[in-house]
């Protein structure tokens, strides 16, 4: 489906009032708005369901190069790749707004809106539950991958990975909002910039806020990079982590050490390990590699060592080879 420009919103196809549109098998390519949605808008008391479709190479000149949402959005078996926007450059996800994703992959969509860019690949300021994604390649001047401004976002089973801002929060920065993560890899992104009074912060996940909630269940946040907290940095130690294994230790927003609990984190750095020991294969950057496997989403395999870390489960133990990665016939 492409269309070559809308003058208003959602340059393929605008959903407004209390419409609902369902898409299936479809391809949006070149498409263009001159305000939100660069490929679809999705209005306030609107809803879209979108199934197996591609998204690239759309645009808008405000925000979410491919979808805008401020309604109710269901995207299952989605590719969002190669869109741009001042914001949001793949989707979008307005005040308001209800995403449930599934099987998607956002890839190497580009913010270019400065400092207000908030998300290269994901911004949500709504409620977005995401299940099975691939987050990766985007970039913008902040928050790279995901941005959750004042929302709520459940992210699991996701790869984010080679993500990149300039000023904060390379994978993904939450702020002032909900953020719960579950069995993912946040991988190979950077903070690529910063300066004296502001240094380049949270190349895996940036938490800016104290009072909303940051929970990380069985992750590895490790080959990240940036000036300050390559993997984690926070305005407090978050509480809810349980079976997280990062490769340095987390930092406080603005200078100095966080304390986490050693029974629900580990740090790669304090074992004498690297990411190399958890991925079973690392890019020059340190990060897990995500093949491309021009589908909805890959993942960063891990290493078939018993002395991987994320073999074990939620506790993290050393040595416990439970699924018998090895092949030694042994599951102790």
């Amino acid at each position: 489906m492409t269309v070559n420009g809308a003058a208003g919103n959602g340059g393929a196809l605008g959903i407004v009032g209390e419409a609902t549109a369902f898409a299936s098998g479809s391809l949006f390519d070149g498409n263009s708005a001159d305000s939100d949605g660069g490929a679809v808008f999705v209005a306030a008391d609107a809803e879209a369901f979108i199934d197996d479709a591609t998204f690239i190479a759309n645009g808008a000149a405000g925000s979410g190069g491919a979808v805008y949402a401020a309604g109710r959005a269901e995207l299952i078996r989605m590719r969002l790749e190669a869109n741009t926007a001042q914001a949001g450059s793949g989707v979008d996800m307005a005040v308001g707004g209800t995403l449930f994703g599934r099987d998607i992959a956002v890839l190497g969509n580009t913010a270019t809106g400065g400092f207000l860019s908030g998300g290269g690949g994901l911004p949500v300021a709504g409620a977005a539950t995401i299940a099975n994604a691939e987050i990766g390649g985007n970039s913008a001047y902040a928050d790279g991958g995901i941005y959750v401004n004042g929302g709520a976002l459940t992210l699991s089973n996701a790869t984010v990975h080679g993500n990149k801002a300039a000023l904060w929060g390379g994978g993904i920065r939450s702020h002032n909002a909900t953020t719960n993560i579950s069995s993912s890899s946040i991988t190979g992104n950077a903070v690529t910039g910063g300066y004296e009074f502001e240094p380049g912060s949270g190349g895996g996940i940036m938490r800016t806020s104290t009072a909303a909630g940051l929970t990380i269940t069985n992750t590895i946040i490790a080959g990240n990079s940036a000036m300050a907290g390559d993997d984690l940095v926070a305005t407090n130690a978050p509480t809810g982590l349980h079976g997280v294994i990062h490769g340095a230790a987390a930092e406080q927003w603005c200078g100095g050490a966080l304390a986490l609990a050693v029974d629900h984190a580990l740090v790669l750095a304090n074992a004498g390990m690297t990411a190399a020991d958890v991925f079973a294969a690392a890019d020059a950057s340190g990060g897990g590699v995500v093949p491309a496997d021009g589908g909805f989403g890959g993942t960063a395999a891990l290493a078939p060592s018993p002395f991987n870390p994320m073999i074990g489960g939620a506790v993290a133990r050393p040595g416990v080879d439970h699924g018998d990665l090895d092949g030694d016939a042994v599951t102790r």
